[in-house]
């Protein structure tokens, strides 16, 4: 509708338009929906991540077990260190035992099974620990 000077102009209810301060908190709510999305995005990423790479430190651990039971199943001397040969497992997964103690790498004799602590780091410097005994053949 055209505007003649000196008249005012009328507005009719269906022509209502919205004023300033509800577009600032339709963009506040719109923003504060968006970060609470981001932010949960990205802890649920970061717990995935995390939550693989212990998984790949079970892995690691449990194959480790298996070939520490296959040292001492093939021979090695009672009270005399042993090692595993952990070549094939993934470069940033590192797993170690106790070099001394009760709990070190030690071939067990045929009646006294022998505990052993290991630890496996993921590349995120997380620690997952397993303890399992071997016994000689």
């Amino acid at each position: 509708m055209p505007r003649i000077v000196g008249h005012p102009v009328r507005r009719f209810a269906n022509q209502r338009g919205e004023t300033l301060v509800e577009v600032l908190i339709a963009v506040v709510l719109i923003g504060a929906i968006a970060s609470a999305y981001f932010a949960t995005a990205t802890t649920q990423t970061r717990a995935s991540s995390l939550n693989r790479e212990l998984v790949q430190a079970d892995a690691v651990a449990r194959s480790y077990v298996e070939l520490s039971k296959a040292v001492v199943r093939n021979g090695c001397t009672p009270g005399s260190p042993f090692t595993v040969d952990t070549s094939t497992f993934p470069n940033c997964y590192t797993p170690s035992t106790p070099t001394s103690g009760p709990h070190q790498q030690i071939c067990p004799t045929t009646t006294q099974p022998q505990i052993i602590d290991l630890t496996v780091t993921t590349p995120d410097n997380t620690a997952a620990h397993l303890s399992f005994e071997v016994l000689a053949p």
